[in-house]
């Protein structure tokens, strides 16, 4: 027992200076609807972490995760009422004096957990993972050891069936990094809405100076985008949020391509039919978006008239 708490008290030092600066976030955002939307989403995602690392399947660099835009989504709601569960178990666990079981389990959730105590754009990226695996992968081991006491030739072949499962799977994982367009190309048969996909391929062909590859994968991105936006305006309880700084990324990269293999004028006339499109679609609430546009396409039609 003095071993646990002696765990928990070094682990609490470590963690200290994360704990005082998000307590400050968390006093400034607590209360409000938009806090609490946070953490509904945050909820959602949380069995998608938990599985993932117990079966590394579907892994994906770049997730996209509708945000949860009003308090019907039932969904979420079931998900707050596992993690409830969950937090219920360390607490339970420590009570029957199970101190090294709860301090496992309180590890394995917590850096998950601490998502939910302030707001953050990127929903869902797999490496909040993984701190959390080390504990997750003790709290498996343990009862494969007991196992092994008892019946060890079965819990050796248990194992090595396991070790062979993952190394097929890192293997088949490797395939998706071998270059840039292998991950994108995975990104987007998980997320065929994922805009930010295009946006690094756009980037990727402006470093290569292949303006036309720009030019031409614009109507593509404009297609997605027009479905991402049908998906805000159907879905009674979802939203994608990001689409925003997507669109002017694409702007600004379209207009640098137009630019350089068309016109200074032509990248112009596409930055007005931009704004205008952008009024409509409100965009006046957030005005960085339209500027930083405005800024980055005009500073590259000026480069192209000298």
């Amino acid at each position: 027992m003095l071993t646990a708490i002696g765990a928990a008290a070094l682990a609490l030092l470590l963690m200290w200076p994360v704990i005082t600066t998000l307590g400050s976030v968390f006093v400034a955002q607590v209360g409000t609807r938009q806090f609490a939307l946070h953490a509904l989403t945050q909820s959602r995602v949380l069995p998608q972490y938990l599985w993932r690392m117990l079966l590394p399947l579907n892994l994906c660099s770049d997730h996209l995760i509708a945000a949860t835009k009003n308090f019907a989504d039932l969904e979420a709601w079931i998900c707050v009422a596992g993690a409830l569960v969950l937090v219920t178990g360390c607490v339970f666990l420590w009570i029957k004096r199970q101190q090294p079981w709860a301090l496992l389990l309180t590890l394995a959730l917590a850096p998950l957990l601490l998502r939910w105590l302030y707001n953050i754009t990127e929903l869902m990226v797999e490496y909040r993972a993984y701190p959390a695996t080390p504990f997750v992968a003790i709290l498996l081991a343990i009862p494969l050891c007991r196992w092994g006491n008892r019946q060890p030739r079965a819990a050796t072949a248990a194992a090595g069936l396991m070790l062979a499962f993952f190394i097929a799977l890192s293997h088949h994982r490797s395939k998706d990094w071998r270059t840039p367009e292998t991950l994108y190309a995975q990104i987007q048969r998980i997320y065929p809405l994922q805009l930010r996909v295009l946006n690094c391929r756009a980037a990727d062909d402006l470093r290569h100076e292949n303006f036309e590859a720009v030019l031409t994968r614009h109507a593509e991105f404009n297609q997605r985008l027009e479905e991402a936006l049908k998906f805000n305006r159907g879905s009674p309880n979802r939203v994608y949020e990001n689409w925003i700084a997507w669109l002017v990324a694409e702007q600004c990269m379209y207009t640098d391509a137009l630019a350089q293999a068309r016109s200074p004028a032509l990248a112009r006339q596409s930055l007005d039919v931009t704004e205008r499109g952008m009024n409509q679609l409100m965009l006046r609430r957030d005005l960085s978006g339209p500027v930083a546009s405005h800024r980055c396409a005009y500073r590259s039609a000026r480069g192209s008239e000298r």
